[in-house]
């Protein structure tokens, strides 16, 4: 599969979901090298760029001009999105690719709507790119003990 093939199935797919979502994922370069994913729930904040913007059918994605736009959000980088950062980095960034089991952009998970819980995307994702490691990442509140809890499975 090519990097365009890719994109063309995945607009496919974004164009059937209900409203704006935020991002399918995020990556250095070409999704389809990646064998590991980190899997959040939805992402907690948009960008005002649309997410093909940092994408072109040659290289794949530009995560580090994305990271810079959601740096310039208000408040600047999530707690959660601190945490991503750090577990790419020692994972492999060009092996890793990060994505959520819903793609709307919410505060908080809680806050999504029924129709928002649309798991295409992902299941898109998985079955395109058949990772061989996915690490499931949630962060607690933080009144919890612990603050991030993950799991990780190994496929293959």
């Amino acid at each position: 599969m090519t990097l365009r093939e890719f994109r063309s199935q995945l607009q496919k797919i974004e164009k059937r979901l209900p409203g704006r979502t935020s991002w399918p994922f995020l990556c250095h370069g070409s999704p389809l090298t990646c064998r590991i994913f980190i899997v959040g729930v939805n992402p907690a904040r948009q960008v005002e760029e649309p997410f093909w913007s940092f994408w072109t059918d040659s290289r794949g994605f530009r995560k580090a001009e994305f990271v810079r736009e959601l740096e310039e959000l208000t408040d600047g980088l999530t707690r959660t999105r601190k945490y991503i950062e750090i577990v790419a980095a020692a994972a492999g960034p060009r092996d890793t690719l990060e994505t959520n089991i819903y793609p709307y952009a919410k505060p908080r998970a809680r806050d999504l709507t029924a129709e928002e819980k649309r798991t295409d995307i992902f299941e898109y994702l998985l079955d395109t790119i058949k990772p061989r490691i996915v690490l499931a990442m949630v962060v607690r509140p933080k009144s919890s003990s612990a603050s991030v809890v993950s799991h990780c499975w190994r496929i293959g």
